[in-house]
């Protein structure tokens, strides 16, 4: 099993540059390595079950995990953080692991518990509105 390290990665319906992207992997978010090719791997989203193809470049930055992170918090709010990467944005629905990044003053990063209170959602949901 392996976890993204980049802010997003498109996942292709096949193995092409050009292929219709049909989700993506956000930071933190876990995967399951089905095939490798020279250029791509066949990968299984552990969080909605989606497959595709990825470019082996952007695996080969992914960290393999034994287990999933019980130190996750989710990005609310998107901003940017200082990681070991380098300075990183951080997109709504990120996993993060808030004791490996800074956020960075005024970055507008939030980060919250993975389970949100009801009363949260709608705050959470008006900002994808337009």
């Amino acid at each position: 099993m392996y976890k993204t390290t980049l802010s997003y990665i498109p996942v292709r319906a096949t193995d092409s540059d050009s292929a219709e992207m049909v989700t993506q992997l956000l930071w933190g978010e876990p995967y399951e390595l089905i095939q490798k090719t020279e250029k791509w791997v066949y990968i299984k989203s552990l969080n909605d079950q989606y497959h595709g193809w990825i470019d082996m470049g952007q695996h080969i930055l992914a960290e393999p995990i034994t287990e999933i992170d019980k130190n996750l918090s989710v990005v609310v709010q998107a901003g940017y953080a200082e990681t070991s990467l380098g300075l990183t944005h951080f997109s709504i629905g990120s996993a993060v692991n808030k004791q490996v990044i800074n956020p960075i003053k005024n970055s507008n990063l939030i980060l919250a518990e993975p389970s949100v209170e009801p009363e949260k959602l709608l705050s959470i949901a008006q900002q994808f509105i337009n």
